[in-house]
Parts: structure tokens; sequence; C-alpha cells
């Protein structure tokens, strides 16, 4: 149907205009990854390895363990991409995940008693439930699950796991709450 139709629009394309349209695709690809690499990054340097592992780490060391981090990054969703077989299981575990870890993203506005162990397990969590739901339980020969019934039970576990990790882990200090609360004023 329409793969064939737009197959055959581009093959019609002259040669220069197909390089374009080639050109521009890799582009938005490359871009697309280069952002996610760098947010994770991001996350490694800025929300883990300084506020747990090194918190005087300088400026060459985060850029040293940010390289490494976007290297392994780039290995581990390398890996990670060869044990799917479509695009489906790529978007239905990013789904997932986005469920899992929804109601915290809108509670640690309200709740003062989220801390990063709340983020941090809710995210993991959730990874390791659409995981098991995805790839490993269909390969456990249980068959595939109803993609409502994956979403309600995913969101149902990691609710349970990050909500048990919050209240085992200290509430975050109070100038830390106070810090983040001016720096919204400072952005509006």
């Amino acid at each position: 149907g329409s793969e064939m139709c737009i197959r055959d629009r581009l093959t019609k394309l002259p040669t220069g205009l197909l390089g374009l349209v080639l050109a521009s695709l890799i582009a938005a690809y490359m871009s697309t990854i280069s952002t996610h690499l760098n947010w994770g990054s991001s996350y490694v340097v800025n929300d883990f390895y300084v506020r747990f592992i090194n918190k005087e780490a300088s400026d060459r060391k985060q850029v040293l363990v940010g390289r490494i981090s976007t290297l392994l990054l780039m290995v581990l969703a390398a890996i990670f991409a060869l044990m799917l077989s479509n695009a489906l299981q790529a978007f239905n575990i990013l789904l997932q995940i986005g469920a899992g870890t929804g109601l915290i993203f809108i509670l640690r506005w309200f709740w003062r008693r989220i801390n990063a162990w709340t983020e941090i397990s809710g995210m993991v969590i959730s990874f390791l439930v659409a995981i098991y739901f995805e790839l490993i339980h269909p390969a456990l020969g249980f068959g595939e699950l109803a993609s409502h019934f994956k979403l309600v039970a995913g969101v149902g576990i990691t609710t349970i796991g990050w909500l048990t990790v919050t209240l085992l882990t200290a509430p975050e200090k109070e100038e830390v709450l106070r810090g983040f609360c001016l720096s919204l004023i400072h952005i509006s």
C-alpha cells in the first residue's frame, strides 16, 4: 500500500534531490541520537556522579565521565537494539517507562517527600518491568499480554516500588527544597 507509493515517488526523484532527501533523513536521525546521548550523559554526570560519587569533581573529570558514559550508552543502546525484533517493541517499552514514571513527575511538584531515589527507582523499576513484559515474558512461553494489561500492571508495580523506596529513604533537605522553589521564581 502506502510503502509502495512512497518508494515509487522516491525512486522517481532526480538524483540530486534524492541525495538531499537522504542527507536530511540522516541529519534528523543523527540529531535525535546525539540529543539523547547528551541527555543521558548529562544525567549520569550531574544527577548521579557529581551528586553521589564525587561532589568535588573538577570540570575536566566531569567531561571525562561524560565521554565515558556517552560511549557506554551507545554500546548499551546498540546491544539493546539488537535484542528487539521490531520498532513497535521499542515504542511499547518507552510507553511503559513513561506510564510507570508519570505519577512521580506529577507528584514531585506537590509531595515534598519525593527525592532523587524516588525518581531513580521509578525509572529503573519501570524499565525492568517494560523489558520483562516486552521481551522476557513472551520468551518464557507465557504468550503475549494485552497492551492495556501491561500498562496497568507496569504502573502498579512501579508505583509500589518507588513508594517503598521513597518511604525507606530520607526526604530532601529543607534547603534543597527552598533552593528549588527559589530557582522557579527566578525562571518566571
